[in-house]
């Protein structure tokens, strides 16, 4: 659905949404388990949160994982050290400059056209689009509609192709 997104100037990934929606609300993200393409932005933008890796991508379709008891192994200290880093005070929500600047580029055009029909909503360009909220929180909802509309459109869509 969505090629690239971006918070006040920023590339923003699913990661960031969240973690700055929760910040928002107060909650600091004290431990992370994903892609080792993830690590360099979960340092960078929030190094208190403990990282386990549980792949390392190779393309869309394929990636390296560690053996199972390896992957366990990791998720229980992981767990425990950002626990203990959160017990002792180390970890914090993540906060970004309010109001939020959202910009949306999405694969198709069809999806821009969706979402350009929301007021708050302006066309960048043919599959781009940006809006305003007051807060991270706000910003995550308004995305999440967007992208529920734009699976709709795909749905409608395929179905009308058969």
């Amino acid at each position: 659905m969505i090629r690239g997104l971006e918070f006040n100037g920023l590339r923003f990934s699913e990661y960031l949404v969240n973690s700055s929606a929760l910040g928002y609300l107060g909650i600091p993200v004290i431990f992370l388990a994903g892609d080792e393409n993830l690590r360099t932005e979960v340092e960078r933008y929030t190094p208190w949160v403990v990282f386990t890796s549980m792949k390392e991508s190779l393309s869309r379709y394929s990636a390296k994982s560690p053996a199972l008891s390896k992957v366990l192994r990791d998720l229980e200290s992981g767990i425990k050290e950002g626990l203990r880093r959160y017990s002792e005070g180390l970890t914090r929500p993540l906060t970004i400059e309010t109001p939020v600047t959202v910009r949306v580029s999405f694969h198709e055009s069809g999806f821009a056209d969706i979402a350009e029909l929301l007021p708050i909503v302006r066309r960048v360009d043919g599959v781009t689009v940006e809006y305003r909220a007051q807060n991270p929180l706000e910003a995550y909802k308004i995305l999440e509609v967007l992208i529920m509309a734009s699976h709709g459109i795909r749905l409608i869509t395929e179905v009308q192709l058969r």
